[in-house]
């Protein structure tokens, strides 16, 4: 059983959608803290050729504070803000329509709380490129005291994984030796040079996404 464990992000780059389909499994890590600055609430869209970002406002952001207890803006400013953006951005690519509905829909939810936007924009997107792979949460395993790699490991051990996949820039962060000890094997995923690195609402837009998810190496 293959499975691959990230935080969730607000509709994240293609790379995070070819890594859910190549696993059994994929695990929202949303018990974790929050990076201010980071890529968790936001990404870029191409805009006549240039890289603009959007933003999923977050209401008291903070490091100090988990994934899943952060709460979004709700006024609807920064929404109206976004789905504009989008409509400057892609208002004459060929998938707009069924597209910016989907990103409406996300951005509109009665959702609350960071995560859950979050996660809404990957399974939404994940519905519309065909991808069926099984979710979860980090918090169905109840091992939040442990940390970094050593709670990655637990969490294969509970699912009887045998092989643990994530991005290429995990590089640093986890040991195939130590995964090997434990008896799961370690496998770093990186998109072709090819591949845009917006937002998957670039890809959605613009062609047929689905055609992408397999033009990544394993290594």
């Amino acid at each position: 059983m293959k499975i691959a464990i990230m935080q969730p992000y607000f509709f994240p780059y293609l790379g995070y959608f070819q890594l859910i389909n190549s696993v059994d499994k994929f695990i929202f890590l949303e018990d974790v803290n929050y990076i201010k600055r980071g890529w968790v609430n936001r990404n870029r869209v191409d805009n006549k050729g240039n890289a603009i970002y959007f933003r999923l406002q977050v209401s008291g952001a903070s490091q100090n504070k988990k994934i899943n207890e952060l709460s979004v803006v709700s006024d609807s400013k920064w929404r109206d803000e976004l789905l504009k953006t989008m409509m400057h951005s892609y208002g004459k690519s060929p998938n707009f329509e069924a597209v910016f509905e989907m990103i409406k829909g996300v951005v509109r939810s009665e959702n609350s709380l960071v995560s859950d936007v979050c996660k809404d924009s990957i399974v939404q997107s994940c519905s519309m490129v065909g991808i069926n792979t099984p979710m979860c949460s980090s918090t169905t395993y109840q091992n939040s005291s442990l940390k970094g790699q050593e709670r990655i490991i637990d969490i294969c051990k509970q699912e009887g994984a045998s092989q643990y996949i994530n991005p290429i820039n995990g590089q640093s962060l986890y040991s195939k030796e130590d995964f090997d000890k434990n008896g799961i094997k370690l496998n770093f995923i990186r998109m072709n040079d090819d591949v845009p690195s917006l937002s998957i609402i670039d890809s959605l837009m613009k062609i047929d996404t689905s055609s992408l998810l397999d033009e990544y190496a394993l290594i």
